[in-house]
């Protein structure tokens, strides 16, 4: 789905010159510019959007999947006492991320 900066900008609760300004300092790109010269976002850029708006949200969510990841890769080779012993483990870390830590 692609959207024309003004509708990206209604979604994310920003204004479109906050987009332009994201724009400028190469911080946020369009997906795809017409040959018109028209920007273009896709659903695709909202996370990189959000992050923008909230760095600390961003940041949380990227610790999140790092430790998703670290968790399948564990997964897939463990045994039934590893899993268990694994499982306490996310659940200590999950309370250390709500804490904020």
């Amino acid at each position: 789905m692609t959207m024309r900066p003004q509708e990206f900008a209604n979604k994310l609760g920003v204004t479109k010159k906050q987009l332009s300004e994201w724009q400028d300092s190469g911080k946020l790109k369009p997906r795809m510019t017409s040959t018109a010269g028209r920007k273009y976002y896709t659903t695709r850029d909202i996370s990189r959007a959000e992050s923008l708006i909230n760095p600390e949200k961003s940041k949380k969510q990227y610790r999140l999947n790092a430790i998703m990841t670290e968790a399948r890769m564990f997964i897939s080779r463990a045994t039934s006492t590893d899993l268990a012993r694994y499982k306490q483990k996310l659940i200590d870390r999950k309370e250390e991320l709500k804490n904020g830590q």
